[in-house]
């Protein structure tokens, strides 16, 4: 774990979306966090949004693909 983070542009974050739920990122320490607890790495600067990786909040994959749709 780094002492000091690098920065992720506010910019950024701003459009950043966790890849399960769709909800907005927030940055705590060297994880981006939802608002349900579901977090991510930040690995060398670089957030790691990979459904598989995150940790917290029951890790339930999101509806994806046609469903409900004949």
């Amino acid at each position: 774990m780094e002492p000091n983070p690098p920065p992720i542009d506010d910019a950024l974050l701003a459009v950043l979306r966790c890849p399960v739920s769709g909800e907005p990122l927030r940055r705590e320490d060297d994880r981006l966090v939802t608002g349900s607890g579901r977090a991510y790495d930040i690995v060398d600067g670089l957030p790691v949004l990979i459904p598989q990786a995150a940790t917290g909040a029951g890790d339930q994959p999101a509806a994806t693909g046609s469903a409900g749709m004949s």
